[in-house]
Protein backbone atom coordinates (compact mmCIF):
# COMPACT_ATOMS: atom_id res chain seq x y z
CA UNK A 1 0.00 0.00 0.00
CA UNK A 2 2.86 2.29 0.83
CA UNK A 3 4.41 1.68 -2.58
CA UNK A 4 1.08 2.39 -4.24
CA UNK A 5 0.83 5.78 -2.46
CA UNK A 6 4.37 6.66 -3.47
CA UNK A 7 3.59 5.75 -7.04
CA UNK A 8 0.40 7.88 -7.02
CA UNK A 9 2.32 10.78 -5.48
CA UNK A 10 5.06 10.49 -8.10
CA UNK A 11 2.48 10.44 -10.88
CA UNK A 12 0.76 13.50 -9.41
CA UNK A 13 4.08 15.36 -9.23
CA UNK A 14 4.85 14.41 -12.87
CA UNK A 15 1.36 15.58 -13.92
CA UNK A 16 1.84 18.93 -12.18
CA UNK A 17 5.31 19.32 -13.69
CA UNK A 18 4.08 18.52 -17.23
CA UNK A 19 1.11 20.88 -16.86
CA UNK A 20 3.28 23.74 -15.61
CA UNK A 21 5.87 23.11 -18.28
CA UNK A 22 3.18 23.10 -20.98
CA UNK A 23 1.70 26.43 -19.75
CA UNK A 24 5.15 27.98 -19.66
CA UNK A 25 5.83 26.90 -23.29
CA UNK A 26 2.45 28.30 -24.40
CA UNK A 27 3.22 31.64 -22.71
CA UNK A 28 6.65 31.80 -24.38
CA UNK A 29 5.12 31.01 -27.76
CA UNK A 30 2.46 33.73 -27.25
CA UNK A 31 5.09 36.26 -26.11
CA UNK A 32 7.26 35.37 -29.10
CA UNK A 33 4.34 35.79 -31.54
CA UNK A 34 3.47 39.15 -30.00
CA UNK A 35 7.08 40.27 -30.29
CA UNK A 36 7.13 39.30 -33.98
CA UNK A 37 3.82 41.10 -34.55
CA UNK A 38 5.19 44.26 -32.92
CA UNK A 39 8.44 44.18 -34.86
CA UNK A 40 6.85 43.49 -38.28
CA UNK A 41 5.88 46.81 -39.93
CA UNK A 42 2.50 47.09 -41.59
CA UNK A 43 2.60 46.89 -45.40
CA UNK A 44 2.39 50.29 -47.13
CA UNK A 45 -1.01 51.49 -48.30
CA UNK A 46 -1.65 50.94 -52.00
CA UNK A 47 -1.08 54.04 -54.15
CA UNK A 48 -4.07 56.16 -55.13
CA UNK A 49 -5.38 55.53 -58.64
CA UNK A 50 -4.39 58.13 -61.22
CA UNK A 51 -6.99 60.81 -62.03
CA UNK A 52 -9.19 60.01 -65.02
CA UNK A 53 -8.00 61.44 -68.33
CA UNK A 54 -9.81 64.57 -69.54
CA UNK A 55 -12.67 64.17 -71.95
CA UNK A 56 -11.91 64.66 -75.62
CA UNK A 57 -13.11 68.26 -75.58
CA UNK A 58 -11.25 69.27 -72.39
CA UNK A 59 -8.05 71.26 -72.34
CA UNK A 60 -5.34 71.12 -69.76
CA UNK A 61 -6.85 71.43 -66.29
CA UNK A 62 -7.26 74.97 -64.99
CA UNK A 63 -4.36 76.33 -63.02
CA UNK A 64 -4.94 77.01 -59.30
CA UNK A 65 -5.18 80.78 -59.79
CA UNK A 66 -8.01 80.44 -62.31
CA UNK A 67 -11.00 81.70 -60.38
CA UNK A 68 -13.44 81.44 -63.24
CA UNK A 69 -14.51 82.74 -66.59
CA UNK A 70 -14.20 86.53 -66.89
CA UNK A 71 -15.62 86.77 -70.43
CA UNK A 72 -17.52 84.25 -72.53
CA UNK A 73 -18.54 84.92 -76.13
CA UNK A 74 -20.47 82.27 -78.05
CA UNK A 75 -22.16 82.13 -81.44
CA UNK A 76 -24.71 79.43 -82.29
CA UNK A 77 -25.91 77.77 -85.48
CA UNK A 78 -28.46 78.90 -88.04
CA UNK A 79 -29.85 77.13 -91.11
CA UNK A 80 -27.05 78.65 -93.22
CA UNK A 81 -23.32 79.15 -92.79
CA UNK A 82 -23.27 81.18 -89.56
CA UNK A 83 -20.02 80.91 -87.61
CA UNK A 84 -20.30 78.58 -84.61
CA UNK A 85 -17.73 78.88 -81.82
CA UNK A 86 -17.12 79.35 -78.10
CA UNK A 87 -14.52 81.79 -76.74
CA UNK A 88 -13.67 82.09 -73.05
CA UNK A 89 -11.23 84.29 -71.20
CA UNK A 90 -10.40 83.29 -67.62
CA UNK A 91 -9.55 85.63 -64.76
CA UNK A 92 -5.86 84.84 -65.09
CA UNK A 93 -5.80 85.69 -68.83
CA UNK A 94 -5.89 82.16 -70.18
CA UNK A 95 -8.15 82.05 -73.24
CA UNK A 96 -9.79 79.04 -74.87
CA UNK A 97 -11.37 78.99 -78.31
CA UNK A 98 -13.42 76.13 -79.72
CA UNK A 99 -14.29 76.49 -83.39
CA UNK A 100 -17.18 74.24 -84.36
CA UNK A 101 -18.32 75.18 -87.89
CA UNK A 102 -17.97 77.88 -90.56
CA UNK A 103 -14.88 79.42 -88.89
CA UNK A 104 -11.19 79.49 -89.85
CA UNK A 105 -10.07 77.49 -86.80
CA UNK A 106 -11.93 74.24 -86.22
CA UNK A 107 -11.09 72.49 -82.96
CA UNK A 108 -9.88 73.63 -79.55
CA UNK A 109 -7.12 76.22 -79.14
CA UNK A 110 -5.65 78.13 -76.24
CA UNK A 111 -3.54 81.21 -75.61
CA UNK A 112 -3.10 83.98 -73.06
CA UNK A 113 -4.47 87.49 -73.35
CA UNK A 114 -3.24 90.51 -71.45
CA UNK A 115 -4.96 92.08 -68.50
CA UNK A 116 -5.28 95.22 -70.62
CA UNK A 117 -7.21 93.26 -73.29
CA UNK A 118 -9.72 92.21 -70.64
CA UNK A 119 -9.94 95.76 -69.24
CA UNK A 120 -10.63 97.19 -72.73
CA UNK A 121 -13.56 94.84 -73.22
CA UNK A 122 -15.01 95.69 -69.80
CA UNK A 123 -14.52 99.44 -70.48
CA UNK A 124 -16.37 99.17 -73.79
CA UNK A 125 -19.13 97.16 -72.08
CA UNK A 126 -19.45 100.01 -69.55
CA UNK A 127 -19.56 102.63 -72.30
CA UNK A 128 -22.40 100.94 -74.20
CA UNK A 129 -24.28 100.20 -70.93
CA UNK A 130 -24.00 96.44 -71.41
CA UNK A 131 -24.56 95.85 -67.71
CA UNK A 132 -27.97 97.59 -67.92
CA UNK A 133 -29.22 95.63 -70.94
CA UNK A 134 -31.91 92.95 -70.88
CA UNK A 135 -30.72 89.39 -70.48
CA UNK A 136 -32.56 88.16 -73.59
CA UNK A 137 -33.40 89.71 -76.94
CA UNK A 138 -35.42 87.18 -78.91
CA UNK A 139 -38.43 86.49 -81.10
CA UNK A 140 -39.70 82.93 -80.90
CA UNK A 141 -41.61 83.35 -84.18
CA UNK A 142 -38.37 83.68 -86.19
CA UNK A 143 -36.61 80.33 -86.41
CA UNK A 144 -33.64 80.78 -88.78
CA UNK A 145 -31.54 83.09 -86.64
CA UNK A 146 -28.30 82.44 -84.82
CA UNK A 147 -27.87 83.73 -81.30
CA UNK A 148 -24.91 85.46 -79.72
CA UNK A 149 -24.30 84.82 -76.03
CA UNK A 150 -22.03 87.18 -74.15
CA UNK A 151 -21.24 87.17 -70.45
CA UNK A 152 -18.84 89.52 -68.68
CA UNK A 153 -17.73 89.41 -65.06
CA UNK A 154 -17.28 92.81 -63.43
CA UNK A 155 -16.60 93.40 -59.72
CA UNK A 156 -17.68 89.85 -58.89
CA UNK A 157 -21.01 90.17 -60.74
CA UNK A 158 -21.69 88.24 -63.94
CA UNK A 159 -23.87 89.84 -66.61
CA UNK A 160 -25.23 87.65 -69.42
CA UNK A 161 -26.93 88.84 -72.60
CA UNK A 162 -28.39 86.51 -75.22
CA UNK A 163 -28.99 88.37 -78.48
CA UNK A 164 -30.96 86.45 -81.07
CA UNK A 165 -33.30 89.09 -82.44
CA UNK A 166 -33.13 92.90 -82.46
CA UNK A 167 -30.75 93.43 -79.56
CA UNK A 168 -29.21 96.89 -79.05
CA UNK A 169 -27.01 97.91 -81.98
CA UNK A 170 -24.23 98.83 -79.53
CA UNK A 171 -23.70 95.11 -78.88
CA UNK A 172 -22.14 94.90 -82.34
CA UNK A 173 -19.24 97.05 -81.06
CA UNK A 174 -18.49 94.46 -78.37
CA UNK A 175 -18.74 91.59 -80.85
CA UNK A 176 -16.35 93.36 -83.24
CA UNK A 177 -13.82 93.98 -80.46
CA UNK A 178 -13.99 90.34 -79.37
CA UNK A 179 -13.67 89.12 -82.97
CA UNK A 180 -10.61 91.35 -83.43
CA UNK A 181 -9.11 90.00 -80.19
CA UNK A 182 -9.60 86.42 -81.39
CA UNK A 183 -7.90 87.20 -84.73
CA UNK A 184 -4.99 89.01 -83.09
CA UNK A 185 -3.95 86.05 -80.91
CA UNK A 186 -1.31 83.44 -81.58
CA UNK A 187 -3.27 80.26 -80.85
CA UNK A 188 -1.89 76.86 -79.88
CA UNK A 189 -3.88 73.75 -80.69
CA UNK A 190 -4.94 71.87 -77.59
CA UNK A 191 -3.62 68.36 -77.07
CA UNK A 192 -6.59 66.04 -77.22
CA UNK A 193 -6.49 62.86 -75.16
CA UNK A 194 -8.11 60.04 -77.14
CA UNK A 195 -11.05 58.24 -75.52
CA UNK A 196 -10.48 54.59 -74.56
Amino acid sequence: MKTKNILIGALAICFVFVTLSSCKNKKQATDSAQAVAVETPAPPAPPLPPPPPPAANDLTPPTPNEEGVAIEYRRTACFGTCPIFDFKIYDNGRAVYEGKNFVDMIGIYHTNVTKRDIEKIVELADNIKFFDMNEVYDNNGVTDLPSVHLSILKNGKLKKVKNRYQGPKELKLLYEQLDALIKAQKWDAAEIVPKD
